[in-house]
């Protein structure tokens, strides 16, 4: 009897040491998922502000330069954060600057996955909805 009795025990205590090691488990995988949602969070905030800095073409490093395109109509599909050399055709790359629509040679979208979409009118672009920002090619 003494026996049971010490059986009946020790399994009532691993019992409900198991259930206060689950329960801390458990409160440990909520804290994980709370810190991985802190840290997810932060990364989307970084790349909306990215997205948002490149997106607005307003002022990029070099004064009002958006990005820098090949000038030939058939490669507008070239885009570069830097000055440089197109890949299809080999000539220098112009710097895409937004202007005044009265000194515009186009009107694009400023994402720069959507640098292609240049139209003579103002509008909102095909691809994204967004308004379409007056620019000028400068060609080096």
């Amino acid at each position: 009897m003494k026996t049971t009795i010490t059986i009946i025990t020790l399994s009532v205590g691993l019992l409900l040491g198991c259930q206060h090691d689950h329960s801390k488990h458990h409160k440990a995988g909520a804290e994980i998922s709370h810190e991985k949602r802190a840290e997810m969070e932060h990364k989307m905030e970084g790349m909306m502000k990215h997205d948002m800095e490149h997106d607005s073409s307003s002022v990029e490093k070099s004064g009002n330069i958006a990005y820098y395109t090949c000038p030939m109509e058939s490669h507008k599909h070239i885009h570069s954060d830097e000055p440089g050399s197109c890949s299809e055709c080999g000539m220098s790359l112009a710097a895409a600057t937004e202007v005044n629509s009265d000194e515009a040679d186009y009107f694009g979208c400023p994402m720069p996955t959507h640098s292609h979409v240049r139209v003579d009118e103002a509008g909102k672009c095909p691809e994204c909805g967004m308004d379409l920002k007056p620019y000028k090619l400068t060609k080096p």
